[in-house]
């Protein structure tokens, strides 16, 4: 009698500790915890125009957890995913050949929350008179 009551015991208590060690296990994944990434989303627009301009180059950059990028559309818009939260904020940097950044600002500073999109303020670039018109003479 003593024999058939130890293994419903023992089974009852494997049972019990997949059970438990399931729920740990699952509980480790990445935003189960409490930490979340977060999204940030914002415009890249012509200064003298106010229009949009497509195919930017954004780049984000924090100490701690590197760099993310994305282009903007066709109407100046970008989103950059996967941002993860942090103390110190991520510095956003933004490049197309024949524009350059408007005034002094050339870097947006970002303080990402968790797990919320964030809107980064507009960035105006100015576009670059360097390209020539003409002929090229000399060649057959």
């Amino acid at each position: 009698m003593g024999s058939e009551v130890k293994p419903a015991k023992t089974r009852w208590l494997l049972l019990m500790a997949l059970a438990l060690s399931s729920l740990v296990i699952t509980g480790c994944e990445k935003g189960s915890l409490g930490v979340q990434s977060g999204t940030v989303v914002g415009y890249v627009l012509e200064e003298s125009t106010n229009t949009p301009i497509a195919d930017v180059l954004v780049r984000a950059t924090n100490t701690k957890y590197g760099t993310r990028t994305a282009n903007t559309g066709g109407d100046g818009k970008y989103t950059l995913s996967d941002m993860n939260p942090d103390s110190n904020a991520w510095d956003l940097d933004f490049s197309k050949s024949n524009y350059s950044a408007s005034g002094t600002t050339t870097v947006i500073h970002v303080q990402v929350t968790n797990g919320e999109t964030v809107q980064a303020p507009t960035f105006f670039m100015l576009k670059e008179n360097t390209s020539v018109r003409g002929t090229l003479k000399g060649y057959p």
